[in-house]
Parts: structure tokens; C-alpha cells; sequence
């Protein structure tokens, strides 16, 4: 799937998060089923901020209220 990183309609807080885990070793980031689809996007914007942590995506499957 190919998507535009700059059109995602969602506002992640990749910038607050960055600067939360500055210093960690490493992350790994667990998202509902129907945001999955930018794990990529979120991915490259991360790491460009933390350069020296190790970024991990579970694709275990989430379920509950706040999945889309």
C-alpha cells in the first residue's frame, strides 16, 4: 500500500512522542488494526528523530473500542 506520509488524516503526535522517548534503546509501537496502514509513515518520521533507537511494530492483532 502506498501512502502519502503528508495527507494521513490523523494527527499522531509524532513530535511530542519523539521527544518522550529520547534516550530509549528501544521502542516498540502497538496500533489498532485499522491504523496499521501508516506503521511506515510513523516509522520514518520517528526515525529521523531517534536515529540511535531501534524501532519495533507488533502486527499482533488489537481489538477493542478505539480500533478503526
Amino acid at each position: 500500500m502506498n501512502i502519502n506520509c503528508k495527507e494521513i488524516p490523523y494527527d499522531f503526535e509524532l513530535e511530542r512522542v519523539s521527544n518522550e522517548l529520547k534516550g530509549a534503546k528501544r521502542v516498540i509501537v502497538q496500533l489498532p488494526d485499522g491504523l496499521k496502514k501508516y506503521a511506515e509513515c510513523i516509522q520514518k518520521s520517528l526515525s529521523e528523530v531517534l536515529a540511535d533507537t531501534e524501532i519495533y511494530f507488533s502486527m499482533e492483532g488489537s481489538f477493542g473500542a478505539c480500533d478503526l
